[in-house]
């Protein structure tokens, strides 16, 4: 049975290691500042021909701080491979498409992007039980809604913005709504996303303190993975509060596949064409029951103001009307919740070999280092090397020959 907590060992053996590629992941995302902050893959220069590409790993979160993803690659690199060589190449692995920031590391470090769906895996793994949970059909018969947050800091501060509407707007008593508000006033002061600063604040002063309805602690470094099967089926829709909302990306969690297994319908809080990207996975999603044009909505206040115009259509049907909607959307909530467990992790996986070979192919390329391997290993010992071939064809041409020699007589007996 597939287990994320292994997935950086199964790629290390089937991708990494038979490619001689060394690979770099932060124990926290977020934080680099040495090598105790760098998990190494592969590693051991003794059992490989010539670690001179890398992949550095950020497929858990979105890059909010390029810095920190470039101190990663500089602290990395010279440890393992000196700064001297003056290689180009090179892979990086996100969960996210479309950021221009990614897209700007990888231009800097000449390095080629490796995009696979680290948080499918992730949620196949955590929710794999839920799928032998008894179904609950009667979800229309709850609340009309359940939103469940937690982070609000940074970016993620939408979530106090979206919940200021519900509570101006009184859909605060027809939803199950969890929010953290621990010392709200400091964030709110000096966060550059928020757009309604007096709202947001006024929705705190009023409420007063935090709440949960969640039964787990979320300050632990598994919270992701608790199950809440019963708290997610007490209400009809799940308005998913994603991860990113302002930013220019593509990154999906596990928060988004909660009731596809609770076989729920959603509204998604996320960034533009998110249900889109969703869509390319083979989900469907719910257009013929509410106005789904919110997920193309560029502007996030107005993207926003559209998801609050649905949810308040929906908490406004009378109970027949919601026992009709749901008997309705029956296929779509089983098809998704069957394709998810049945489907996702083959198409994951397709998806994770298929860009592979491609990150692979585009950086051989920039650095040439498909030649220098060819030309390299079939000598036994590094004086069989003619001077010639002594070096690194990149941007630099190395004809020292002592250049690379200490490295070589590591492999090279």
């Amino acid at each position: 049975m597939f287990n994320v907590d292994n997935i950086y060992d199964i790629l290390n053996t089937n991708f990494l290691r038979p490619n001689t590629l060394s690979g770099a992941i932060l124990h926290e995302f977020g934080k680099c500042d040495s090598m105790n902050d760098i998990w190494t893959l592969n590693t051991d220069l003794h059992e490989v021909l010539f670690n001179l590409q890398n992949v550095y790993f950020y497929d858990q979160e979105p890059v909010y701080d390029h810095g920190i993803v470039i101190r990663m690659h500089d602290i990395f690199s010279k440890e393992y491979n000196n700064s001297y060589y003056g290689i180009d190449g090179g892979l990086f692995a996100t969960s996210e498409k479309n950021n221009p920031k990614v897209t700007a590391i990888c231009t800097k470090l000449k390095l080629s992007q490796w995009y696979y769906f680290y948080h499918a895996f992730a949620s196949l793994d955590w929710f794999r039980s839920i799928q032998y949970m008894p179904k609950v059909d009667n979800i229309w018969k709850g609340a009309s809604f359940i939103n469940l947050n937690n982070l609000y800091t940074g970016p993620r501060i939408y979530r106090l913005e979206f919940l200021s509407k519900l509570y101006k707007q009184g859909l605060f008593g027809e939803g199950i709504i969890s929010y953290n508000i621990n010392d709200y006033s400091s964030e709110i002061d000096h966060n550059r996303y928020l757009r309604d600063k007096d709202s947001v604040l006024e929705f705190c002063e009023k409420v007063g303190n935090s709440f949960r309805i969640q039964s787990n602690n979320y300050m632990k470094d598994n919270a992701s993975a608790e199950q809440e099967y019963s708290i997610w089926t007490s209400a009809f829709w799940h308005v998913v509060s994603e991860t990113c909302f302002y930013e220019k990306t593509l990154h999906l969690t596990e928060k988004v596949f909660k009731p596809i297994v609770a076989r729920q319908p959603f509204l998604l809080l996320s960034t533009p064409r998110s249900l889109e990207y969703l869509r390319e996975y083979g989900f469907k999603t719910f257009n013929k029951f509410i106005d789904e044009s919110y997920d193309h909505v560029t502007d996030p206040e107005l993207r926003m103001q559209k998801v609050v115009e649905q949810l308040t259509y929906i908490c406004n049907l009378t109970a027949n009307q919601k026992q009709e909607m749901y008997n309705d959307m029956q296929s779509i909530l089983d098809y998704n919740f069957n394709h998810f467990y049945n489907e996702l992790e083959n198409i994951a996986w397709r998806e994770l070999v298929t860009n592979f070979e491609t990150a692979l192919e585009e950086s051989n390329n920039l650095s040439c280092l498909a030649s220098y391997h060819n030309n390299i290993k079939q000598y036994q010992t590094f004086s069989e090397i003619p001077i010639e071939k002594r070096c690194v064809f990149t941007n630099k041409l190395y004809s020292d020959t002592s250049t690379l020699s200490y490295k070589l007589k590591k492999i090279l007996k």
